[in-house]
């Protein structure tokens, strides 16, 4: 796991946690749990790998509205700096397996906060089979504050696809010269030599997923994915389907050209 810097973020964890905080008061209620990955991430200000070409860390945090905010994660995969900047921002670190029952040991009097969309049918039933009364089942808050980007957020996008774009424009670049001259160009190949200059830029940090290179009817697949000694080589005779993307420090991009 790493520090996502507040730099890109443009607001603390510390912020966000207030501001989760005053939506449980205004709900009435005590505590929110928070499963889903992305938003652990938008709300620690944490980015890991855990999931291939997501930047996210399999983790849950639990926010008290008067009390304090666990992460439960798995403490091999924090180095200290990861550490010491949740605790400065009085976030308690526990073992991933201890989330249920952190759950399931909340107050009796306590109303808790799950999103029925985005919560696990485990932590769901943590609360205990007669606990609907205590359980407020409405879309989590941190779902909206994901949704505002502020100017930090947004100068980031607009600069991780400044340099994807350059990346791009340079591989269509040598891929016209190099088909127009009657090279072997692979489908493979294509992947290869976008990735390659992505990676080239700064602040890259793997693929947003898996390229999608298909020439002629590949094209009209969904989610293809050339292959060593299956994929097809291009011409000038059809279509040519890139549908790419890169995950940068400061934003993420997602282009199909």
């Amino acid at each position: 796991a790493r520090l996502h810097p507040e730099s890109f973020a443009g607001r603390s964890a510390t912020n966000k946690l207030s501001d989760v905080r005053e939506a449980l008061a205004q709900e009435g209620a005590d505590a929110l749990v928070v499963s889903a990955l992305d938003e652990v991430a938008y709300l620690l200000n944490v980015r890991g790998c855990d999931v291939a070409r997501t930047p996210v860390v399999l983790s849950y945090a639990l926010v008290e509205r008067t009390g304090s905010t666990t992460w439960f994660v798995d403490q091999a995969k924090l180095p200290a700096e990861v550490v010491a900047a949740l605790e400065a921002a009085g976030v308690a670190i526990r073992p991933y397996s201890e989330a249920l029952a952190a759950v399931a040991s909340l107050d009796g009097s306590k109303k808790v906060w799950m999103d029925p969309e985005r919560v696990n049918f485990a932590l769901y039933e943590a609360l205990g089979a007669d606990a609907d009364g205590r359980r407020v089942s409405k879309p989590s808050p941190i779902s909206a504050m994901k949704a505002v980007k502020n100017s930090s957020e947004l100068e980031g996008m607009r600069a991780a696809h400044r340099r994807d774009g350059a990346a791009l424009a340079a591989a269509f670049a040598d891929l016209e010269g190099s088909v127009s001259g009657g090279e072997r160009v692979s489908e493979v190949d294509v992947d290869l030599l976008v990735t390659g200059l992505r990676a080239s830029q700064t602040g890259y940090l793997d693929n947003s997923f898996d390229t999608i290179a298909g020439y002629g009817p590949n094209g009209a697949m969904m989610h293809y994915k050339a292959e060593p000694g299956s994929s097809a080589v291009l011409g000038t005779s059809s279509l040519f389907l890139l549908d790419s993307g890169g995950q940068y420090v400061d934003g993420t991009t997602d282009v199909t050209r």
